[in-house]
């Protein structure tokens, strides 16, 4: 404690030699996505055709929530520190604008961004996004990140009591850099 903490990157990256995904050479087969991004804030999905889209030269794929094996989600549910899974790929209902909704694969980036422009969705039951930061703050459901546990027993021991009010709300991660990642497979080899 109270100590500097360097920062563990900061003397490769100073000195140019941190490897960053432009960085590493294209590999055989490689492919490439890019996410369908929800155009509403609040609502459902109707349908998505991606006909467009599959039929662009280099198109590989398009995937949806369906496609997703096991668990769409990308946070534990372990009860500790989240009260619900938040999924990879939005699996009809829609909670924010540019929300992941489905992804293109493709043999190149900007076929990948191309195709994912001519995915057409429709939605119904549009909603209106809350703005106002008090009603976001006291509407209950929609402040379900973390758990919180009321007191219920009371030692022996106690001999002063507090009262009022705290706001110590969750707030999503919001980087400032794009994530970005390359994926290799190696077959069980290091």
């Amino acid at each position: 404690m109270n100590q500097p903490m360097p920062r563990l990157e900061a003397q490769i990256q100073c000195a140019g030699e941190a490897q960053y995904t432009d960085d590493i050479a294209t590999m055989a087969n490689e492919v490439f996505g890019a996410f369908v991004l929800s155009t509403v804030a609040l609502g459902t999905i109707i349908k998505m055709d991606a006909t467009d889209a599959l039929k662009l030269a280099g198109v590989v794929a398009f995937y949806t929530a369906k496609d997703i094996p096991g668990l769409n989600s990308f946070t534990p549910n372990d009860g500790a520190f989240t009260t619900q899974n938040e999924e990879v790929l939005s699996e009809g209902t829609i909670k924010y604008y540019g929300q992941p909704i489905g992804i293109i694969v493709a043999e190149d980036q900007h076929v990948a961004n191309r195709a994912a422009a001519l995915v057409k969705v429709k939605y119904s039951n549009l909603g209106k996004p809350i703005t106002d930061i008090i009603k976001a703050r006291t509407d209950s459901t929609r402040n379900t990140l973390f758990t919180s546990i009321d007191a219920t027993a009371t030692g022996s021991d106690i001999h002063k009591t507090l009262t009022g009010t705290n706001y110590m709300h969750g707030q999503y991660h919001c980087s400032m850099e794009t994530m970005v990642c390359v994926c290799q497979a190696n077959r069980g080899r290091s």
